[in-house]
């Protein structure tokens, strides 16, 4: 990882002394490709899996690739990248060099971290894990045919989101990873049933979105291969099929995701059940699958443009406005905190909190619109503290995390363990999330760990052994 660092320290001192297309476009590609190998990394050893590598994988790939695909695009279009972008080059060049900044400190902290899965952490899939999938899914499946849980992932009602709808929101992605790993592990009839419990799961996460969808099999990935005990020599034509069938399946359901999305687009106003939504998709989008193929392709240029324009424009290339000092973490720890907990000392949490967004509480202090903009903890940074807050702020929510998965391990047991990395796995490979979803996610973690504590003290009950099976073994032994 050392020559990453230099590799990233390189190319920010280059950022900071030129800052022309050229310069841009080839720091973009390399630090695309840093972000990959360090995923690759994390994959393929467990003594690299930690949570600090991991978010700077995450930052690397989403901002740096981001922009790389969003200049290849438009130089394809004959348009200027950064007219395109609506950046000036100072403020997209300086966007980049704090990623990599963040990037490098992450690197850094990772030799103090210990990795996340040692060998005391692998164990083997109990009944009560196998219990706590079924019961899981057929929670999921319920608020989906109640349609509790909309298309993607949407569990608000009336306008309002419940703890409930935050916990399925956390835990559908968790499934198929969970449920994976008893795939790994498992023989015979129990495996068919996990292959049942994974297929289900995986169908779960779809209406969720790509994004969802492509972590979901990230984790998935980790959990079979880190936590399932087994040992994975697969050979590079293996490979090489494994991650283009991955591949495959992300372009396909990203495909039948975007492809619901405009059929609920297409209907009418309000509040629409998969059902509804699949229904008007049969009527209308899985009718022309190439108009949707091009609005799809046409949306992923514009979603990876939308993710540095934000920090760029927060940013202003070093001329940042004064930050608001913890204003953005602590309407963060607001957003987190139960509606009970307000209800029980006579408060209501939407009057006390004033504004519901990071963009409405900044944009009008950093001189923006007020319009729906790509967070992230690099935002939620530089918002409450500047370039102090982009270099502190996502080494202070990896101390969170692991303080949790700290927890889980002295006060739950090895098999909660288990879920709770998953958990914050996923949380910490989603590059556009506001340091809200972060404690929100890990709020849930924590309200699904009790769950899982009390699941696991339940008794077991074990059916009697047959008679005629008991005496036939006694024979046989005799005989021997």
């Amino acid at each position: 990882m050392i020559f990453i660092v230099c590799i990233l320290a390189l190319m920010a001192a280059t950022l900071t002394v030129f800052d022309n297309s050229a310069v841009i476009f080839v720091c973009c590609a390399v630090g695309s490709v840093c972000g990959g190998w360090m995923l690759y990394a994390v994959l393929a050893r467990s003594s690299r899996l930690r949570l600090t590598w991991v978010l700077a994988a995450t930052l690397l790939i989403g901002y740096c690739f981001g922009a790389f695909v969003t200049e290849v695009s438009s130089l394809l279009a004959g348009q200027d990248p950064m007219t395109y972008l609506g950046l000036d080059r100072a403020w997209a060049a300086y966007a980049l060099v704090l990623v990599m900044l963040a990037s490098i400190v992450l690197l850094l902290a990772g030799w103090v971290e210990t990795p996340m899965v040692q060998e005391q952490h692998i164990v083997q899939v109990s009944g009560r894990q196998e219990r706590f999938l079924w019961i899981s899914v057929a929670v999921v499946t319920a608020a989906y045919l109640h349609g509790s849980v909309s298309y993607g992932g949407d569990i608000s009602q009336n306008g309002n989101v419940s703890i409930f709808g935050d916990i399925i929101f956390t835990l559908v992605p968790l499934l198929p990873a969970m449920a994976s790993v008893g795939v790994a592990q498992a023989s015979g009839r129990r495996r068919l049933r996990f292959m049942v419990l994974a297929a289900v799961a995986f169908l779960a996460v779809l209406p969720f979105g790509r994004r969802q969808l492509l972590y979901a099999l990230i984790i998935t990935f980790i959990g079979v291969a880190r936590l399932s005990g087994r040992t994975w020599n697969l050979s590079s034509r293996r490979k090489v099929l494994l991650t283009v069938a991955s591949v495959f399946v992300v372009i396909v359901s990203s495909f039948v995701f975007y492809s619901l999305r405009l059929a609920a687009g297409s209907t009418s106003e309000g509040r629409h059940s998969i059902a509804n939504i699949l229904e008007a998709a049969g009527r209308t989008t899985f009718k022309d699958p190439g108009q949707v193929a091009a609005q799809l392709a046409a949306n992923v240029e514009e979603r990876t443009a939308f993710l540095i324009r934000y920090l760029a424009w927060l940013g202003r290339g070093g001329n940042t406005p004064s930050p608001l000092y913890g204003q953005d973490a602590a309407l963060s720890v607001h957003m987190a905190t139960p509606s009970i907990l307000f209800r029980a000392v006579g408060l209501s949490k939407q009057e006390e909190r004033g504004v519901a967004t990071e963009e409405i509480l900044a944009n009008e202090h950093f001189g923006l619109t007020d319009t729906d903009d790509a967070n992230s903890v690099l935002t939620g940074g530089i918002i409450d503290f500047g370039l102090a807050g982009v270099l502190a702020y996502p080494l202070i929510f990896c101390a969170v995390a692991r303080l949790v998965l700290f927890l889980t391990d002295e006060l739950v047991n090895r098999e909660g363990r288990v879920l709770a990395l998953v958990a914050i796995l996923f949380l910490y490979l989603q590059t556009e999330a506001p340091i809200a979803l972060y404690l929100i996610g890990l709020r849930n973690l924590v309200i699904i760990l009790f769950c899982w504590a009390i699941l696991y003290r339940l008794p077991t009950v074990r059916g009697r052994s047959h008679p005629v099976r008991a005496l036939s073994s006694r024979w046989a032994e005799r005989r021997v």
